[in-house]
């Protein structure tokens, strides 16, 4: 585990995070709100570095994919699986 790599997946969380936000927003035409905006960024900030440490996904390119678009996925299966618990 190099450092350096383990701070550029926190800092590829966090540019993929804000992105996909920002992408979220414009999409949804809702008003802006900080707490989506907030929990996007800082889920994407959380996956990225359990990417790198648990799945080894070491190239930053391939990383951001991952948390861009792996979490959408990630956070409907949560819903799924929170839904069915609750029923």
């Amino acid at each position: 585990m190099e450092p350096t790599i383990l701070f550029g997946s926190l800092i590829v969380g966090l540019v993929a995070g804000i992105l996909r936000a920002l992408l979220g927003y414009k999409k949804s035409g809702e008003d802006f709100e900080y707490q989506k905006f907030l929990t996007d960024v800082i889920f994407s900030v959380i996956i990225a570095p359990v990417l790198y440490l648990f799945v080894g996904i070491t190239e930053m390119a391939h990383l951001f994919l991952f948390v861009f678009f792996g979490d959408v996925f990630i956070i409907e299966l949560l819903k799924g699986i929170f839904k069915n618990i609750k029923e």
